[in-house]
């Protein structure tokens, strides 16, 4: 069992995502994290598939087109080169979702996290993320 916390500002009704959404925007540094977190806790998942972020929302979105950018190339990292082209992708879509925090590189069984902060990185694409949305 994969276990999360998630935090969310429901500001103008924006959740749950509206089915008349054309394109989303899933952008983070861990959109793609089922697959490594899957394998830590118990190996192949039902039917040998690793559905991720981007997987859940396009098919909770049937109809709309899933876009997806890092930002930031892991939890960890101090590079921030691709926070302008996740920057320019969030304005051309109609809703943004951002996929934050850590991963089981910092956070395991017998290794705690040191903290719950997020990285200067992640907090830099949280920036440019909410004004370019």
């Amino acid at each position: 069992v994969v276990q999360a916390a998630a935090l969310f500002k429901n500001e103008g009704g924006t959740l749950p995502l509206k089915h008349s959404l054309r394109s989303v925007a899933v952008i983070g540094p861990n959109v793609n994290l089922s697959k490594q977190t899957a394998l830590y806790y118990g190996g192949i998942p039902c039917g040998g598939t690793y559905p991720n972020m981007v997987d859940a929302v396009a098919a909770h979105l049937p109809a709309a087109t899933i876009h997806s950018a890092l930002g930031v190339p892991s939890p960890l990292s101090s590079d921030t080169s691709a926070i302008p082209s996740a920057a320019a992708l969030a304005r051309i879509v109609d809703a943004t979702i951002l996929v934050l925090g850590t991963d089981v590189s910092v956070a395991r069984e017998n290794r705690d996290a040191v903290n719950i902060s997020f990285s200067t990185a992640q907090l830099e694409l949280v920036h440019a993320i909410t004004e370019a949305s």
